[in-house]
């Protein structure tokens, strides 16, 4: 025969993933976001924040990501300019920082494609494949750092 032990709180009811210490009958809360005696109330009120951001519970303010700025992570930093081929975007500025053998507003011509804007004659044949790749329809062959394509 097994004996139960019935614990009697009062009733009380931990909140938002607060944990219940049968012994004192007092919530120990588990998220930073939430105190109280119930873990019922929230550190930064009703403040949530957008597109993937983190709330920091001890400042209340929001952590954004990627092109997200603003209070909530809210508004697009730059219009939602990307830099493409590693570049860093300086968002007081708008501009972006590019890598080493890339250029353009957005970080999009590799040094391969400067040299055939420079140098061929056949630019009206170039195609833009996205993301900063392009073809040169007509051309067996290029040749790049000892490497025949």
């Amino acid at each position: 025969m097994q004996t139960y032990l019935l614990v009697d709180c009062n009733g009380m009811l931990c909140k938002d993933g607060g944990k219940l210490d049968i012994n004192t009958c007092k919530c120990s809360c588990t998220s930073p976001l939430y105190y109280g005696d119930q873990c019922e109330k929230r550190r930064c009120g009703t403040k949530e924040c957008q597109n993937g951001g983190d709330l920091n519970p001890k400042t209340c303010v929001c952590q954004c990501r990627g092109i997200w700025g603003g209070d909530l992570c809210e508004q697009k930093i730059c219009g939602g300019k990307v830099c493409q081929n590693g570049g860093n975007l300086d968002t007081n500025t708008c501009t972006c920082a590019c890598q080493e053998k890339f250029s353009g507003d957005q970080c999009e011509i590799g040094e391969l494609l400067l040299f055939f804007l420079a140098y061929s004659h056949a630019v009206h044949d170039l195609l833009h494949l996205g993301s900063g790749h392009y073809l040169l329809q007509g051309v067996g062959r290029c040749k790049s750092e000892n490497h025949m394509y």
